[in-house]
């Protein structure tokens, strides 16, 4: 039942996360188009990066590392929960059964 718990509020934190983002994008471009009102400006939105995958095959470990790394690993805004529920839900298939109970994200 913790773990429910736990996935439910690291949830509902990246929830929180992407509100903030998505308002801090909104102010920026606001910011951006009334700085410049002579030229015209236009607000791109860029597609969200999705998270990389393991699915067990060591020859793709080091390029998922890399990604993971730079997606989730190095982002200082995510906590140390954040960031193994992140871990958790890119391991696949048999990469995901090597996962115990008592893993933790350490650097």
């Amino acid at each position: 039942m913790e773990e429910n718990l736990e996935s439910i509020k690291v949830g509902l934190q990246t929830l929180l996360l992407k509100h903030d983002d998505i308002s801090k994008n909104v102010s920026i471009c606001d910011t951006a188009l009334s700085n410049n009102d002579n030229s015209k400006s236009s607000f791109v939105k860029l597609p969200d990066v999705s998270l990389p995958e393991f699915h067990g095959v060591i020859e793709n470990w080091t390029d998922f590392k890399k990604q993971f790394d730079s997606l989730i690993t190095n982002n200082s805004v995510l906590n140390d929960t954040q960031k193994l529920f992140y871990l958790r839900s890119a391991l696949k298939g048999e990469a995901r059964t090597i996962e115990i109970s008592e893993d933790t994200l350490s650097h």
